[in-house]
C-alpha cells in the first residue's frame, strides 16, 4: 500500500511529526493540543469514519473484512467487523464526551464504477453514528486511484492548532469540511481563545502567570477586586481577592486543564486538584491561592 506520495498532506505533516497515523483495523483519539492532526492512508476499499471537534477527533481505518480472518467462512464476517468497529468508536466517545461540546462526524466509502462500493457497511456506519445522536455527513473516493498522485488513499483531520494549514478534513487531500479556527468556551459563553500553557505549580507560594504568555484581549473575563478580610494587624501579607471565569480545556491523554486569567492579564493553567472549597460575602466558591492573591470563582470546578 501506498502512502499518500512527495508532496502529499499525510506525507508532509508526518514527516514534520505532526500528525498521529491511524493503522487499517485500528481506532484511535487524538488530543490536537499533543497532537495537531490525525489521519490514515492506503485506502483501496476501505471506509473512515471519525467524530471530529476543535479539541480532538476519534478515527477509525475500517477494512471491509477484519483483519484476522474467522475460524469458518461467514458471509456476514465484514458487516459484523464494521458494527464492532463502530462500537470501540462509540466506547471512546462515551469516555469523553465532554471533549465534543460540538462535532462533526463523517463517513468515507468507496465509489467503484460509479456506485458505492460497500452500501451495507455504509449504511452500518450511518446507523451507528445515529445511534450515538449524531448526523454523519459521507464523502467518496474512487477505486481504483491514481497512486502516483499527492494524497491518493488519504484521510486526514487537521485542527486549528497546526497554523500552517486550512483547518478542517481532508479527503485525498480535498478539503471537504472546514473546522472552526477557535474553540468554543466549554460553558457554552462566548468563544474563548485557549492557549496552551504549562501546568502551574500545586503550591501555595506560587504567583500565577509569572512565567506565562501574555493572554489575548479578545477574552472578555470579568475581574473583580474586593478588599483582604484579614485585620490590618495581621503579621501575614495582604492578599487580594480576584474574581475570575474558569475554562475547561478537556484532554483524553492527561487530565483537563482549568484555565483562568490573572491579575496581570496572563492566562493560567491549573489542575482541578489546585482549587478548594470557599466562601466570600457569605456565598460558596472555588479558590485558588497565589502568594498575593486569591483568585475565586463561583463555577462548579469540582464534580
Amino acid at each position: 500500500m501506498s502512502d499518500s506520495g512527495p508532496t502529499g498532506l499525510l506525507t508532509r505533516l508526518e514527516e514534520d511529526g505532526q500528525v498521529m497515523i491511524v493503522p487499517m483495523g485500528e481506532v484511535y483519539p487524538v488530543d490536537f493540543q499533543t497532537t495537531p492532526a490525525i489521519g490514515t492512508s492506503g485506502l483501496g476499499s476501505c471506509s473512515v469514519a471519525a467524530i471530529v471537534s476543535a479539541y480532538g477527533a476519534i478515527l477509525a481505518h475500517i477494512p471491509p473484512r477484519p483483519l484476522s480472518p474467522a475460524p469458518e467462512a461467514d458471509p456476514y464476517a465484514g458487516d459484523n467487523n464494521v458494527r464492532a468497529m463502530m462500537q470501540r468508536v462509540r466506547e471512546l466517545y462515551e469516555e469523553n464526551e465532554h471533549y465534543f461540546p460540538f462535532a462533526n462526524t463523517v463517513v468515507v466509502c468507496a465509489v467503484y464504477n460509479g456506485e458505492v462500493a460497500l452500501p451495507d457497511q455504509m449504511g452500518i456506519m450511518q446507523e451507528a453514528f445515529r445511534d450515538m445522536g449524531l448526523e454523519s455527513a459521507t464523502h467518496t473516493y474512487n477505486v481504483p486511484g491514481d497512486r502516483t498522485l499527492p494524497g491518493q488513499g488519504t484521510v486526514i483531520v487537521v485542527s486549528s492548532f497546526l497554523h500552517e494549514e486550512t483547518a478542517g478534513i481532508y479527503v485525498e487531500d480535498n478539503l471537504v469540511t472546514p473546522m472552526p479556527s477557535v474553540a468554543p468556551d466549554m460553558f457554552g459563553e462566548e468563544d474563548t481563545l485557549v492557549m496552551d500553557q504549562a501546568e502551574a505549580s500545586a503550591t501555595s507560594d506560587y504567583e500565577p502567570g509569572q512565567s506565562a504568555q501574555e493572554f489575548s484581549s479578545a477574552v472578555d473575563v470579568q475581574m473583580t477586586q474586593d478588599e483582604d478580610i484579614e485585620a490590618p494587624a495581621s503579621r501575614k501579607p495582604k492578599r487580594t481577592w480576584v474574581e475570575v471565569h474558569v475554562t475547561i480545556v478537556p484532554h483524553m491523554t492527561r487530565r483537563d486543564e482549568y484555565v483562568f486569567t490573572n491579575a496581570k492579564r496572563h492566562s493560567v493553567s491549573t489542575d482541578r486538584s489546585n482549587w478548594e472549597k470557599g466562601t466570600h460575602d457569605g456565598q460558596p466558591v472555588w479558590l485558588y491561592k497565589g502568594k498575593k492573591t486569591v483568585y475565586y470563582t463561583y463555577q462548579k470546578i469540582k464534580q
